[in-house]
């Protein structure tokens, strides 16, 4: 997916960590500062919740490790609601990260 750059800074990122029980949730703004965090159970209900929690936002676009089972029914969900979804590698993020922040590892930097 390519975004346009012009358009970059009216997108709101939403970075998610999937685990088995939750998802931590980050949303930022076009340029980098941190909107709101928070966390639903990774359930149907938690993703209906973290939906409404966005309601404000237009031009959203979702990020997320590729975790299988625990993210892969929350990538259905938003698929099937026609959300734009970015799946990345944990490998990737992991070097990342390790290139960008020499801070402790957090699931908000992720």
């Amino acid at each position: 997916m390519k975004i346009d750059e012009d358009k970059s800074l009216q997108y709101v990122y939403v970075g998610l960590d999937i685990s088995k029980e939750e998802i931590e949730i980050c949303v930022i703004n076009g340029t980098g500062r941190i909107l709101h965090t928070f966390q639903v159970p990774n359930t149907r209900s938690g993703f209906h919740k973290l939906i409404e929690n966005l309601l404000d936002y237009d031009d959203i676009l979702f990020g997320m490790e590729s975790t299988g089972p625990y993210s892969g029914n929350f990538n259905q969900f938003l698929r099937n609601i026609n959300a734009e979804v970015v799946l990345t590698n944990p490998f990737q993020v992991a070097r990342l990260r390790d290139v960008f922040s020499k801070s402790v590892k957090t699931d908000i930097i992720d």
